[in-house]
Protein backbone atom coordinates (compact mmCIF):
# COMPACT_ATOMS: atom_id res chain seq x y z
CA UNK A 1 0.00 0.00 0.00
CA UNK A 2 1.09 3.43 -0.74
CA UNK A 3 -0.54 5.73 1.51
CA UNK A 4 2.05 8.37 3.05
CA UNK A 5 1.45 11.01 5.22
CA UNK A 6 3.43 13.82 4.49
CA UNK A 7 2.80 17.97 3.72
CA UNK A 8 2.48 18.45 0.40
CA UNK A 9 5.64 20.68 0.20
CA UNK A 10 7.92 17.76 0.95
CA UNK A 11 9.87 16.30 -1.57
CA UNK A 12 11.49 12.58 -1.84
CA UNK A 13 14.15 11.61 -3.57
CA UNK A 14 13.81 9.49 -6.63
CA UNK A 15 11.32 8.37 -9.22
CA UNK A 16 8.68 7.12 -6.16
CA UNK A 17 5.05 8.38 -6.42
CA UNK A 18 3.14 9.41 -3.32
CA UNK A 19 0.24 10.82 -4.09
CA UNK A 20 -2.53 9.85 -6.84
CA UNK A 21 -4.53 12.41 -9.26
CA UNK A 22 -7.89 12.47 -8.45
CA UNK A 23 -10.93 13.27 -10.36
CA UNK A 24 -14.60 13.22 -8.60
CA UNK A 25 -17.16 12.24 -11.16
CA UNK A 26 -21.29 12.95 -11.34
CA UNK A 27 -22.39 10.27 -13.65
CA UNK A 28 -26.56 10.96 -14.47
CA UNK A 29 -28.32 8.41 -15.94
CA UNK A 30 -31.88 8.69 -17.60
CA UNK A 31 -35.00 7.52 -19.20
CA UNK A 32 -38.46 7.72 -19.18
CA UNK A 33 -38.79 6.18 -16.15
CA UNK A 34 -42.16 3.62 -15.65
CA UNK A 35 -44.20 0.97 -13.20
CA UNK A 36 -42.41 -1.62 -11.86
CA UNK A 37 -45.20 -4.07 -13.07
CA UNK A 38 -44.14 -3.11 -16.52
CA UNK A 39 -40.81 -3.09 -16.92
CA UNK A 40 -41.13 -4.20 -20.28
CA UNK A 41 -42.58 -0.73 -21.31
CA UNK A 42 -39.57 1.63 -20.01
CA UNK A 43 -36.25 1.56 -19.90
CA UNK A 44 -34.81 0.61 -16.62
CA UNK A 45 -32.08 3.62 -15.18
CA UNK A 46 -31.43 1.56 -12.34
CA UNK A 47 -30.64 -1.90 -13.90
CA UNK A 48 -28.03 0.77 -16.12
CA UNK A 49 -27.10 2.56 -13.48
CA UNK A 50 -25.68 -0.84 -12.31
CA UNK A 51 -24.50 -2.24 -15.42
CA UNK A 52 -22.13 1.41 -15.65
CA UNK A 53 -20.64 0.31 -12.08
CA UNK A 54 -19.88 -2.95 -13.19
CA UNK A 55 -18.18 -1.45 -16.55
CA UNK A 56 -15.93 1.39 -14.41
CA UNK A 57 -14.75 -1.65 -12.54
CA UNK A 58 -13.86 -3.60 -15.70
CA UNK A 59 -11.83 -0.60 -16.89
CA UNK A 60 -9.45 -0.74 -14.06
CA UNK A 61 -9.25 -4.61 -14.81
CA UNK A 62 -8.82 -4.87 -18.22
CA UNK A 63 -8.00 -1.35 -19.44
CA UNK A 64 -5.24 -0.10 -16.90
CA UNK A 65 -1.59 -2.33 -17.24
CA UNK A 66 -1.39 -4.59 -14.20
CA UNK A 67 1.91 -2.73 -14.13
CA UNK A 68 -0.14 0.58 -13.43
CA UNK A 69 -2.28 1.21 -10.67
CA UNK A 70 -5.37 3.24 -10.62
CA UNK A 71 -8.50 2.92 -8.80
CA UNK A 72 -12.65 4.08 -9.62
CA UNK A 73 -14.72 3.99 -6.72
CA UNK A 74 -18.73 5.05 -7.03
CA UNK A 75 -19.76 6.31 -3.68
CA UNK A 76 -23.19 7.13 -4.23
CA UNK A 77 -26.29 5.82 -6.30
CA UNK A 78 -29.56 8.12 -5.70
CA UNK A 79 -32.14 7.37 -7.73
CA UNK A 80 -36.14 6.76 -7.68
CA UNK A 81 -38.30 7.26 -4.09
CA UNK A 82 -40.47 4.83 -4.56
CA UNK A 83 -41.18 0.89 -4.72
CA UNK A 84 -42.68 0.18 -7.40
CA UNK A 85 -41.29 3.35 -9.60
CA UNK A 86 -38.66 2.93 -12.22
CA UNK A 87 -37.10 6.17 -11.52
CA UNK A 88 -36.71 8.32 -14.52
CA UNK A 89 -33.04 9.61 -13.32
CA UNK A 90 -30.41 7.35 -10.86
CA UNK A 91 -27.18 9.63 -10.05
CA UNK A 92 -23.99 8.23 -9.45
CA UNK A 93 -20.83 10.16 -7.70
CA UNK A 94 -17.65 8.82 -6.83
CA UNK A 95 -13.75 9.09 -8.16
CA UNK A 96 -11.32 8.12 -10.05
CA UNK A 97 -7.36 7.91 -8.87
CA UNK A 98 -3.96 7.48 -10.86
CA UNK A 99 -0.38 7.63 -11.11
CA UNK A 100 -0.10 8.34 -14.78
CA UNK A 101 -0.98 10.48 -16.86
CA UNK A 102 -1.75 7.49 -19.07
CA UNK A 103 -3.66 5.97 -17.10
CA UNK A 104 -5.26 9.26 -16.17
CA UNK A 105 -6.34 9.30 -19.64
CA UNK A 106 -7.65 5.96 -19.93
CA UNK A 107 -10.07 6.52 -16.74
CA UNK A 108 -13.29 7.92 -16.96
CA UNK A 109 -13.35 11.65 -17.71
CA UNK A 110 -15.48 11.16 -21.15
CA UNK A 111 -13.44 8.76 -22.80
CA UNK A 112 -13.92 5.13 -21.99
CA UNK A 113 -17.72 6.07 -21.28
CA UNK A 114 -19.79 6.13 -24.45
CA UNK A 115 -18.57 2.31 -24.94
CA UNK A 116 -20.05 1.03 -21.37
CA UNK A 117 -23.04 3.14 -21.39
CA UNK A 118 -25.95 0.95 -20.95
CA UNK A 119 -25.78 -2.30 -22.88
CA UNK A 120 -29.35 -3.52 -23.92
CA UNK A 121 -31.51 -1.35 -21.03
CA UNK A 122 -32.13 1.71 -23.27
CA UNK A 123 -31.21 4.47 -20.53
CA UNK A 124 -28.77 7.14 -21.48
CA UNK A 125 -26.02 8.58 -19.67
CA UNK A 126 -27.09 11.72 -20.23
CA UNK A 127 -24.51 13.69 -17.99
CA UNK A 128 -20.55 12.88 -16.82
CA UNK A 129 -18.90 15.43 -14.73
CA UNK A 130 -15.51 15.59 -13.97
CA UNK A 131 -15.83 17.74 -10.71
Amino acid sequence: MIWVEMAAAVTVPGTLTLRAAVDELAIDVTGPGGHGASPHETFDTILAAARIVEALQSIVAREISPLDSAVVTIGSIQGGSAFNIIPTRVRMTGTARSFTQSTWAALPDGGPMPSIQTGSTGAVVSSLQTL
